[in-house]
Formats: C-alpha cells, structure tokens, sequence
C-alpha cells in the first residue's frame, strides 16, 4: 500500500454515478470554479440532469465516480455524439485527493469503455493552462 493510501485507508473504487451522487458530483464541479480550472460561465446543465445526459441507456454515454472511504473524491464521464466517436467530459479529481493516480484510473476507465463500445474517436478538451491534467 502507498504511503498515501496509508494515509487514507484505503484505495479509491472507481464505480458508476447513481443519481444520488447527483449532489456531490455538483460539487466538484464548484470545487473547480472556486479554484479557477473551471470557467464561472461554464454550463452545468449535463450535470444537473445526470440520468438524461449519461446514465439512461438512450443517452449513449456513461458516468463514473471515484469513491474512496465513502466519499465521492473524482468523476469522469462520456458522452458518444455518434456510434463511433464520444467525448469524455468532466474529469475532476478533489484537491485533496490529486496527484494519487485517481484521475489516471478515471480516464483509462473512460477510454477502456470507449474501446468496448467500438468508438473510433475519443476527445478530451484540457486547458492548456492544466499542467498537472497534461502531465
């Protein structure tokens, strides 16, 4: 186990969103305003209708979460435009909680659905502004 686990107890369980995550997945979106990696102006709309957007299988997309110790500490999700391209949307790791690999599980869980689900084109908009994202 890593000195951070340690810290911790435990190893983050990457898992799908439920709608009653809803509250808290809004919240790391905030944690990014607040800090200023998300733009004020930025529409949360996808988030507030969660099922519609990502969990209803109309929808075309998925959500996941990170939970570690109970607590929700990360979210990434997709959303498929087409059959065969998606975009992956909303990676977010809580401050306290970064720099532990969390966000890296995030997204290759993100990329492994891509793969399953046969979509050829996968995008990731990242500011470029985001060293820690990039790296």
């Amino acid at each position: 186990m890593t000195q951070s686990n340690q810290q911790h107890g435990e190893e983050a369980v990457i898992r799908p969103a439920t709608a009653e995550d809803g509250a808290r997945i809004i919240s790391l979106f905030s944690e990014g305003i607040r800090e200023g990696t998300v733009a004020a102006d930025e529409s949360i709309e996808d988030l507030e209708h969660l099922e519609d957007t990502y969990l209803a299988s109309q929808a075309g997309g998925a959500f996941w979460v990170a939970e570690q110790a109970g607590e929700v500490v990360g979210m990434v999700g997709v959303q498929a435009s087409d059959p065969h391209t998606a975009q992956i949307r909303r990676l977010r790791v809580s401050e306290e909680f970064r720099r532990r690999g969390i966000g890296s599980r995030l997204l290759q869980h993100a990329v492994d659905y891509c793969r399953t689900h046969g979509h050829l084109k996968v995008s990731l908009d990242v500011l470029i502004d985001r060293k820690p994202a990039i790296e």
